[in-house]
């Protein structure tokens, strides 16, 4: 495997090459920094045949976003 240099992985963040994944460990699932971020997640895994998700505010932690598959009431 590859290793990344340091010094060049907050550049591959910027430029979208890899992505920050952060786990909410009260809830046990996939954390998001803004809606938008979860929304555009849950398109990619529609795309890959995932089905349909809605994104949603962390309970525990209002800064964050999760994905749900259950259908939800449009704000």
């Amino acid at each position: 495997m590859k290793r990344i240099r340091l010094s060049d992985l907050a550049e591959m963040v910027e430029l979208g090459k890899v992505s920050a994944v952060v786990f909410c460990y009260r809830c046990h699932k996939i954390a998001y920094a803004t809606r938008q971020d979860a929304r555009n997640a849950g398109r990619e895994m529609r795309a890959k045949g995932k089905g349909h998700t809605c994104a949603y505010q962390c309970k525990r932690n209002p800064d964050w976003w999760h994905l749900t598959s259950k259908k939800t009431l449009r704000e």
